[in-house]
């Protein structure tokens, strides 16, 4: 029954996204209208969501300043895990691969709500990498980095990679840490299977690097730190 539930829970995202999204793109890119794209996904996550028994509960929430662009760092348990972030995190921008780019409907997607897309291989690429977040962050966007750079299989964090906080380090930015709990448990990497459950999204204080003077490998320890201790 759960791998019944999550294809089909797939399959409804990815007809959604075939038979109504593709218009919804089109428009948005032809009248620069990305707010469009940004309310077709969180109505698709407000509405299959809780028709699959999964309910979201925000915590901390109080430490964002609405009239700040931030850059969050979160951990990675499951495919779910980016609708929850544009479902009910101010639908922040993410750093992509460059593979992703190229995909139908998703990479222009993709494009058009101010994504990042960075091929690992090239150094010169990735040099580019933190001025393009910050050119997402100077033009009114929240952005969003994964430092395990996959998913978790039994939710347990990953070790962080350094590359988002020596971007955040490095241009000056206001990072927030977020605490993804539960998706793991819902729609996990291994075994393809859905089960109805509550996943937690937990906003952690800012950590405002403007000031500068910042390790960004102590940064990254401390902050992979932070939201360990939130996991259940």
């Amino acid at each position: 029954m759960a791998q019944i539930r999550a294809i089909l829970f797939l399959t409804m995202v990815f007809a959604s996204v075939i038979l109504v999204g593709f218009w919804v793109i089109l428009a948005s890119a032809i009248f620069k209208k990305p707010v469009w794209m940004r309310q077709l996904c969180y109505a698709y996550a407000h509405t299959f969501f809780p028709v699959f028994g999964i309910k979201v509960v925000r915590k901390g929430f109080e430490n964002l300043d609405p009239a700040k662009n931030y850059l969050f760092v979160a951990n990675h348990q499951s495919f779910l895990d980016i609708m929850v972030m544009m479902g009910w995190l101010r639908f922040p921008a993410f750093l992509a691969k460059k593979e992703i780019e190229s995909w139908p409907l998703f990479g222009w997607a993709m494009h058009q709500l101010g994504c990042v897309f960075v091929d690992r291989k090239d150094r010169r690429d990735r040099m580019k990498t933190p001025s393009r977040i910050q050119e997402a962050l100077a033009m009114g966007n929240d952005f969003c980095i994964f430092p395990e750079g996959t998913r978790s299989v039994d939710g347990k964090l990953l070790p962080f990679q350094s590359g988002a906080f020596h971007i955040a380090t490095d241009k000056g930015l206001v990072m927030v840490p977020i605490v993804i709990d539960g998706s793991g448990r819902v729609l996990n990497k291994r075994g393809f299977r859905m089960v109805p459950g509550t996943i937690t999204l937990t906003v952690l204080e800012p950590i405002d690097l403007s000031q500068g003077g910042h390790d960004h490998k102590e940064l990254a320890r401390s902050v992979e730190s932070a939201i360990a201790s939130h996991l259940q």
